[in-house]
């Protein structure tokens, strides 16, 4: 019998205080990651879904007792350590969302190209898809990217980009202005040049996503920079993947964060207020790992991925308003506690808001009605 992913991600909680010391170093230094980074159970965490060729921090050398992360580990762990500090966790090197796309779309020589600075110790990547004024709604991007005699030039702007101003390579989402296709562009970032500038956005929460604003200006590319180019519709099928792996993400660090804000309450208060929502949490936890198992087996549900991301969110915003009503003056005496009171308000509008998951929820019950209708 397997080991239940909660049970082997639960001796993390050592790290949580380290977590929450440099979550609070970040609002000042952007290398206080450096800290995590010296815990071998961490980095090798962080490398979780780098291809072996390219992972000297491999998963079995974790000390966790298993060899390989899957979903429902990869998860809990997630969780886990959000408990602490879910800005200290997006701060760590790594792949950002790329990975998937680039195993996907990525000819041999591209995926040498975006892995081989990860093969060299810490590395960062990024993955721009959001425009201003268009959210992440992948048919609505402006960024285009044109091709010329010699290559390609880019020209458009992305925002809330996290990782860009450290990172070594990156994805960039753009409309071919031939075929009107989206395409994912490789880009190198090592090289600072005036056509690609990188600005780091001025927020007061989640500092260690370093979130950034992307801008291209006749931005030179190689020939080579275009991943699967004459493919139809590849683009946009990898991308409706990546959000679907990434929505269960965000719920765990939701429910990581509510929990670690019922943990720092509880050592102010005892409330059956405080009991009601650490039962929701693990009622939650516990459904996130089952429907992370039922995808290892079946696939993505994107109606119950909705659901757990929409509960998850319920539950923080339950937490937060608990936190403000019970705690009182404390909220602002206790650092750790106020920077998670206030980093909790930034889950609402990562990977779609509310609105959008009950329209998917509500989406999936219509039609299941419909097919009970017709079947009978």
């Amino acid at each position: 019998m397997s080991r239940d992913p909660i049970d082997i991600a639960a001796p993390l909680k050592r790290f949580n205080p380290l977590f929450a010391e440099v979550a609070s170093r970040l609002e000042t230094d952007p290398l206080a990651w450096q800290a995590l980074w010296q815990e071998p159970v961490l980095s090798a965490i962080s490398y979780v879904g780098i291809p072996a060729p390219f992972n000297p921090y491999p998963f079995a050398d974790a000390g966790l007792g298993v060899a390989h992360c899957d979903y429902p580990l990869h998860l809990a762990i997630v969780e886990r350590l959000a408990r602490g500090a879910a800005s200290a966790l997006m701060a760590l090197p790594g792949s950002s969302l790329s990975t998937s796309v680039i195993l996907k779309l990525a000819s041999r020589d591209q995926q040498e190209r975006f892995f081989a600075p990860f093969a060299n110790g810490p590395a960062f990547s990024f993955f721009a898809i959001t425009e201003a004024g268009r959210g992440s709604d992948a048919t609505q991007v402006q960024t285009r990217i044109d091709p010329t005699p010699s290559g390609y030039v880019l020209n458009g702007e992305k925002t809330l980009i996290g990782g860009a101003s450290i990172a070594t390579t990156g994805l960039v989402l753009a409309r071919h202005a031939l075929s009107g296709q989206l395409v994912f562009v490789l880009l190198d970032h090592r090289q600072i040049v005036p056509s690609f500038r990188v600005e780091c956005l001025n927020v007061t929460g989640l500092k260690g996503a370093g979130l950034s604003r992307l801008t291209f200006e006749n931005h030179l590319v190689p020939p080579d920079a275009v991943l699967a180019p004459d493919a139809r519709l590849p683009a946009l099928l990898a991308l409706t993947s990546v959000f679907e792996r990434h929505r269960p993400m965000v719920a765990a660090m939701a429910l990581g964060t509510a929990r670690g804000m019922l943990d720092q309450l509880a050592r102010h208060y005892q409330s059956d207020r405080l009991d009601g929502l650490r039962l929701t949490h693990r009622t939650l936890l516990r459904r996130m790992v089952g429907l992370a198992s039922l995808t290892d087996r079946r696939g993505f549900d994107a109606n119950a991925s909705s659901t757990l991301k929409f509960s998850a969110v319920q539950l923080l915003d339950r937490v937060r308003a608990a936190t403000a009503d019970i705690a009182g003056p404390v909220l602002f005496a206790d650092q750790s506690l106020r920077r998670l009171w206030r980093d909790a308000g930034a889950f609402e509008y990562m990977e779609g808001t509310s609105h959008i998951h009950a329209l998917n929820i509500y989406r999936a019950y219509a039609a299941e009605r419909a097919r009970h209708v017709d079947v009978s």
